[in-house]
């Protein structure tokens, strides 16, 4: 089974960046994390990494020179880091009835 966050920054609402700034409207990442062990410190440290990277790229960045810009790609990782974080959340739970299920099988 091929499991899947789909970040999306919501640019309508969050991020009118203007022009001389990276266009961010409609963007959205995809976050793969079928071949981490959720269960583990490891794995959920490298989740938590890929969605990083993930808002990062779905809100772009904007210029020094533009600190409004600033304002609105920070506004969108806000938005968009609330939005995974839920995700995460119900990720975590599946893998946590997963590996309580996994563990009554082999009593």
């Amino acid at each position: 089974m091929k499991i899947i966050f789909a970040i999306v920054a919501l640019a309508a609402t969050t991020c009118a960046i203007p022009a001389n700034a990276q266009d961010v409207r409609d963007r959205s990442e995809i976050v793969h994390y079928a071949d981490l062990d959720l269960a583990t410190d490891a794995g959920r440290t490298e989740l938590d990494r890929r969605l990083r990277v993930a808002i990062k790229a779905a809100c772009g960045t904007a210029s020094d020179a533009h600190p409004g810009g600033k304002n609105e790609v920070r506004r969108c990782r806000e938005a968009t880091r609330a939005i995974a974080a839920r995700q995460r959340e119900i990720a975590m739970a599946s893998a946590e009835r997963r590996s309580a299920t996994r563990y009554a099988s082999e009593r």
